[in-house]
């Protein structure tokens, strides 16, 4: 059957289907908005979240992110969601409208609605063309007020689209049903040896470093000062590395990693990355603040262990610190972001600093 569509592309062109009776099962990932436009309330700033329609019915819409002009979805925040439908009824339910992604305030609340930031629009050859030639890979739409018009522009939205695996399918439906799906593991590199892990949403906060006492500093024999090794000694030496110099701490910061957190359902090679310090941080707890990292890599979200009131954090080579990405597509980028430890939910941390690195950094 031949579809007419706004788009260039032919069905064939497009996804090479057996009839229009097969399903296509479609993963769909919310990556990140940029340069939002500020304040569109008088609430205290711009809390995003996206509405994403086909046709004129609601499909997916993700969590807001409080006051952030350049917020950062994860699955922890429903990035990601998946549709499944024949390809008539893709056509079908589109109609005209194809795929919208609106973009709201979730604090710019008027009589009726939430105002809305942007949106912009994709036909159904558009996204299913994104699937099978870029196959996940990221890409970026621009936002306007309205998605039609020659408006001037209110940001950018980064999106993944491509056909869902198996493996996908089996993720999604934890996630539907409340579960915490398996998505990393640690790995002795030096042995090879894999330690199964039950994923790695919340960050560590050791049990030994809940109530540290009041003094992180004290002088040593010969009167030079030591710091309290944080967040904890090293097990195989508590002892001798429970308080260092500052020399000495940095040293040790730059020693080689004992194990790794490998995550990721890519096969096309790794991408390493090790945390060792942060410097300066703001005191976002009034005098002090408890910072960890989270890297956010394609299909995953991994964290590094706690360091309680520390504004220069330097993370030990024996604690959370090393992570091994398997990359599934050359082009994706890395997130990283620096947060205060407040509670169990990375949505209620607050937000120190945040950096982004292009596969270009990366590779």
């Amino acid at each position: 059957t031949d579809k007419k569509t706004n788009s260039s592309a032919t069905v064939s062109d497009v996804h090479a289907m057996p009839d229009d009776e097969s399903p296509i099962n479609l993963l769909i990932e919310i990556v990140s908005a940029m340069d939002l436009p500020n304040d569109l309330s008088f609430l205290g700033g711009c809390d995003p979240y996206c509405k994403i329609k086909l046709g004129e019915t609601e499909v997916h819409r993700t969590n807001h992110i409080s006051k952030n002009n350049n917020p950062i979805w994860t699955v922890k925040t429903k990035s990601l969601f998946l549709l499944s439908r024949t390809l008539d009824d893709f056509y079908n339910d589109a109609g005209k409208g194809g795929f919208g992604f609106v973009l709201k305030d979730y604090n710019s609340v008027t009589i009726t609605k939430r105002q809305v930031i942007g949106m912009a629009n994709m036909t159904v050859d558009e996204i299913l063309d994104k699937a099978k030639h870029n196959a996940g890979e990221r890409f970026e739409l621009t936002l306007k007020m309205n998605a039609e018009a020659n408006l001037l522009e209110q940001g950018r939205l980064a999106l993944r689209v491509r056909f869902a695996t198996k493996e996908d399918m089996r993720f999604m439906t934890a996630i539907k049903d409340g579960e915490s799906p398996d998505i990393g593991h640690v790995i002795d590199k030096e042995n090879m040896k894999l330690i199964p892990g039950k994923g790695f949403w919340s960050p560590r906060v050791p049990t030994s470093i809940l109530h540290l006492p009041k003094s992180n500093t004290k002088l040593g024999d010969k009167g030079e000062k030591l710091l309290r090794v944080k967040p904890y000694p090293d097990a195989d030496n508590p002892t001798g590395t429970k308080w260092l110099s500052g020399a000495q701490l940095e040293e040790l910061s730059f020693a080689k990693s004992r194990k790794w957190v490998e995550a990721g359902s890519g096969n096309l090679g790794k991408v390493y990355v090790e945390v060792l310090r942060c410097d300066n941080l703001p005191k976002l707890d009034l005098t002090t603040s408890d910072p960890f990292v989270a890297l956010v890599f394609e299909d995953v979200i991994l964290v590094t262990d706690v360091i309680k009131e520390e504004l220069f954090p330097m993370w030990m080579p024996w604690t959370q610190r090393a992570f091994a990405f398997n990359v599934a597509h050359p082009s994706s980028r890395l997130y990283l972001g620096v947060f205060d430890c407040d509670k169990n939910s990375l949505q209620d941390h607050d937000l120190a600093g945040q950096q982004e690195q292009g596969s270009g950094c990366l590779l």
